[in-house]
């Protein structure tokens, strides 16, 4: 007689299997909708931020108003993130919309 016989053997590592991979497939998931609803939040705080750049660019004038703009860093309200880029970052990579903006020398 041997200890173990062959079919509870097969069965025990299935079910091992079964349990490690619904543990990966789990871990997973919850990684997925961290990193999603991480992204989301973020989305909204960076047009946040856009927008107030807009904003200050919409009430420039003069060039000196869009110097000053430039040199501006929003705040995108209670959320705002430590020594974000100024607007003029943000305008130079033309993510304000409209045209993109002349090289500073």
């Amino acid at each position: 007689m041997t200890p173990a016989s062959p079919p509870a053997t097969g069965r025990s590592r299935r079910l091992v299997a079964v349990v490690v991979g619904g543990s990966l497939l789990l871990a997973l998931l919850l990684f997925v909708i961290a990193t999603s609803q991480r992204a989301r939040t973020m989305s909204r705080a960076f047009r946040g931020v856009l927008s107030e750049c807009r904003a200050w660019y919409a009430e420039a004038v003069t060039a000196d108003d869009t110097a000053r703009a430039d040199s501006r860093v929003p705040h995108a309200g209670a959320q705002a993130a430590a020594a974000g880029p100024s607007c003029g970052a943000y305008r130079k990579r033309n993510l304000l919309g409209g045209q993109p903006a002349a090289s500073t020398p």
